[in-house]
């Protein structure tokens, strides 16, 4: 069988969520692997509060290596981790806050990668604007902001500790202020270190109609690291064919389920199709109708 015939559209893979079965922590930031995220905040007088137009509206507040975009309710904070599997991609989350401008950009941010002195990447500068932030502006006439800055090609990377030196610098004066946090690149995850919990597909699926479904993988080992893997496809009683445009790759806490969500897909066969993730040995079926 070629994969021509039955592959329309893989469609896209999205990542969403983290979620914990019973006997585990609750939110990633509590893997015992996870180094410390650095928090900065201008001291105050003992038992004293600050009034909001003390505040300085200017601030870097949090960095930490993150498991992946902060594209919904995710923060720096809940979505700390620890380290990354080789080949997985990394993400430094940062967070702050700057003066609101109507006339907008807000603030620029940049990050460099480095192990034992060397660098190893360093990230584009990343813009963020008042039209995307202005509903969430504080009493003191600032705005929180965050973003996660991506180094998506770390297949080369050695293990070990590395560094990130974050520069976060507000918009059209330069101001600036710069942290350093650090996280762990170890093996990726693979054979019993990571299982297939739950497959959430439709029960049944018309040739060429798009669908979306989603896997949910618990990293059953002590690290935090990444599933890498490859996708294999057969109908009943054929030989395993792999995809070879297609990839997986699972940021996951220790002791922690993700979910992936695929999106759009669509097949032109019908019948039962099996598919394979090859680095975990996991199988699941996608029911499509004859």
């Amino acid at each position: 069988m070629d994969r021509r015939h039955f592959l329309v559209t893989l469609g896209t893979v999205a990542i969403a969520g983290c979620s914990s079965s019973s006997g585990s922590d609750q939110t990633p930031n509590q893997d015992p692997t996870q180094t410390a995220t650095p928090t900065f905040a201008a001291p105050t007088e003992e038992g004293t509060a600050k009034s909001p137009s003390q505040i300085d509206p200017f601030a870097l507040d949090t960095i930490s290596a993150v498991l992946g975009p902060l594209d919904g309710d995710e923060t720096v904070r809940s979505y700390a981790v620890g380290g990354f599997g080789v080949g997985g991609p990394v993400y430094v989350g940062v967070s702050g806050t700057v003066p609101d401008r109507d006339d907008g950009l807000l603030a620029r941010t940049r990050v460099e990668l480095s192990r034992n002195g060397s660098q190893v990447g360093s990230a584009k500068v990343r813009e963020i604007s008042s039209a995307a932030s202005s509903k969430n502006t504080s009493q003191n006439g600032s705005v929180p902001v965050q973003t996660a800055v991506r180094f998506p090609n770390t297949g080369s990377w050695k293990r070990g500790t590395y560094s990130a030196d974050v520069v976060f610098e507000k918009g059209k004066t330069g101001e600036m202020r710069q942290a350093t946090t650090s996280f762990n690149m170890v093996a990726p995850l693979e054979g019993d270190d990571a299982t297939l919990v739950n497959a959430d597909i439709p029960d049944s699926v018309k040739p060429q109609e798009q669908f979306d479904y989603s896997l949910t993988l618990r990293n059953t080992s002590d690290r935090s690291s990444s599933v890498l893997s490859t996708l294999d496809v057969r109908q009943a009683g054929g030989d395993w064919i792999q995809l070879n445009d297609f990839l997986l790759r699972l940021n996951i806490p220790a002791q922690t389920e993700r979910t992936a969500h695929f999106n759009d897909v669509s097949y032109q066969v019908g019948g039962d199709l099996e598919f394979r993730l090859n680095a975990i040995d996991e199988t699941y079926t996608i029911p499509l109708s004859e």
